[in-house]
């Protein structure tokens, strides 16, 4: 298939969020975006912007392809585990500065403004003004998994956060040595933290430990099963509970605090 010439800064990429953006095109940025959900796309940030290649080697902009992802699912049952999939699988494709921007604006048009009446700001040193639900607005309007949805880019994407660990008396705050983490357990003591790698690090996972009001080094930590290396594909890991996708296509379970020694 012939496709024109690239349109992007340098012929590096090509666009498609242009009304007159050729069909083959726009094929081909389907196509990349169903690589991206097999594991077969490839990032390259060679040079500047970052671009994802499909099976084909036609590039694309990671925000354009999530942008067009998810112009495409309905917002009236909205399918809230197929877009967890692909941002996580486009994330830890290309890291979350790539596609922080396209998920703020997607929420803020929505779900912020569908569903919120934005007030005036307080002050300057306010980031966001105070906002109030539509009086209008009808529970049957409102959709529960894409509600769901924001609750999961507002908690696994904007990670840039401290660790507060706290006995009611007393908070400790610590400043995690970790970037871009999509996802961490707490074990049942609450001095044990299980964290992954963080931008272009999926796989990898870390132990921290608490001391008092102090933070230990980071850890490695590495899966196993029977006493060998478990190779991860997706994770999931909610309070101390561990679930682990292998590339073999077994499933691992597991409680935090229980096996970390």
């Amino acid at each position: 298939m012939s496709l024109p010439k690239r349109d992007g800064v340098h012929d590096r990429y090509y666009l498609i969020h242009k009304p007159d953006t050729a069909p083959e095109v726009l094929a081909e940025a389907d196509a990349c975006i169903q690589d991206i959900l097999d594991g077969t796309a490839r990032e390259n940030h060679a040079a500047y912007p970052t671009v994802v290649r499909n099976h084909n080697g036609t590039p694309f902009l990671p925000s354009q392809l999530l942008d067009r992802y998810l112009s495409k699912l309905p917002l009236k049952g909205f399918p809230y585990e197929e877009a967890v999939i692909f941002c996580d699988a486009l994330r830890r494709l290309v890291g979350w500065k790539e596609i922080d921007y396209t998920l703020e604006q997607y929420i803020k048009k929505q779900v912020q403004e569908r569903y919120f009446e934005a007030g005036e700001k307080e002050d300057d040193f306010t980031p966001y003004p105070p906002c109030t639900v539509w009086p209008e607005l009808r529970p049957e309007d409102v959709d529960e998994n894409l509600l769901r949805f924001t609750c999961y880019v507002a908690v696994c994407y904007y990670d840039e956060f401290q660790l507060v660990r706290t006995n009611f008396k007393e908070d400790f705050v610590f400043e995690l040595p970790i970037e871009g983490s999509g996802a961490f357990s707490v074990a049942p003591s609450g001095d044990t933290f299980l964290f992954e790698g963080g931008y272009q690090k999926h796989g990898k996972f870390y132990f921290l430990t608490a001391r008092g009001g102090r933070l230990g080094q980071k850890q490695k930590a590495v899966p196993t099963c029977d006493g060998k290396k478990v190779s991860v594909e997706r994770c999931s890991l909610l309070r101390s509970q561990m679930l682990f996708l292998g590339k073999n296509g077994v499933l691992y379970g597991g409680v935090l605090g229980e096996s970390e020694a």
